[in-house]
């Protein structure tokens, strides 16, 4: 019985040569991703945050499509942004942190996309309690992102801020075959 899916997202495609091929970042949205090496090459592929494929990875046989698990994406609303050589970004007070040191990450902001970046890498996280009288707010997370130039004052009220998780697919080609070419794309399993 074949199970129903659900595409989340755009379809993503990574050239696989004699040596490992990164897809871009993409944000992680769903639990599985689909792959299949196309045109009946068979590839080995690897995902994560900065994946290298080799011949000790996942093999895909050419032209079958595969459902791997990529793990619960983590997002979290951003109420706050601190521009500068880093980026400082603060969550709403009493809801902690899903990102830790060394997380790569993208930011969404909706109405103020000159704040978005791609494939940015956490590098501090305040766990402290530190209720701001002024709005508070408490946890915040800094990004290697230089934000000094081009941005504005603040987020607006009318803004949405999003930080989410990303994922990358890595790809090489089967020792005994050609360059392949992997597609793959994030579903949602809806049925079986």
């Amino acid at each position: 019985m074949a199970i129903a899916q659900n595409p989340v997202g755009d379809l993503v495609s990574v050239n696989g040569g004699s040596s490992s091929a990164q897809s871009s970042a993409i944000p992680h949205k769903t639990k599985y991703i689909r792959v299949v090496a196309v045109g009946g090459t068979d590839a080995y592929v690897a995902i994560g945050t900065n994946p290298t494929a080799s011949a000790t990875t996942y093999r895909l046989i050419g032209d079958q499509p595969e459902i791997l698990s990529i793990g619960n994406p983590r997002s979290q609303v951003v109420v706050g942004i601190e521009s500068g050589s880093t980026t400082k970004l603060t969550f709403q007070e009493g809801t902690g942190s899903q990102f830790i040191v060394g997380d790569r990450v993208n930011l969404t902001v909706t109405g103020q996309s000159d704040y978005d970046f791609t494939d940015k890498i956490v590098t501090a996280v305040d766990t402290t309690y530190t209720p701001n009288a002024d709005s508070g707010y408490c946890r915040i997370i800094t990004v290697a992102n230089d934000s000094s130039t081009g941005n504005p004052a603040s987020l607006d009220s009318g803004s949405f801020a999003e930080l989410r998780d990303i994922v990358k697919v890595a790809a090489i080609k089967s020792l005994d075959s050609k360059d392949a070419v992997v597609k793959c794309q994030q579903i949602q399993i809806v049925g079986g």
